[in-house]
């Protein structure tokens, strides 16, 4: 019989958030080696392919080096025939916080059109 009760957790709090795993950590670093390594002979081989196998891999590699962008529609009132009145657009964030600021930015905005209209009449 093995030493925990069955349906108790010897770590009921969990693998701390963060923590790697061991087995994950030791491969990445051997691959990260290999291809430190090999930097030469893979400038070269990409250098021999075909200009549009060369932008495919290109490509693919861009997913493992750059953020991941997102596409957020950000409300707003277009009932307004003004010149102030916002253009219909998509807006890309690369982060909540970015989202987050044009969110604020937006509150400032309405309150300025708001505080405007109180004082012309």
């Amino acid at each position: 019989m093995g030493k925990f009760k069955r349906g108790i957790s010897g770590n009921p709090d969990g693998r701390p958030k963060g923590a790697k795993n061991k087995v994950t950590a030791a491969l990445m670093e051997k691959i990260n080696k290999i291809v430190e390594s090999s930097l030469d002979t893979i400038e070269s081989d990409l250098a021999a392919l075909e200009p549009r196998d060369r932008l495919r891999l290109i490509i693919q590699l861009l997913n493992y080096a750059l953020p991941k962008r997102q596409s957020v529609a950000i409300p707003f009132n277009f009932e307004d025939d003004d010149e102030n009145a916002f253009d219909n657009r998509i807006v890309v964030v690369e982060s909540n916080e970015e989202l987050q600021r044009l969110n604020k930015a937006e509150e400032r905005l309405r309150r300025e059109r708001e505080r405007l209209e109180e004082l012309q009449g």
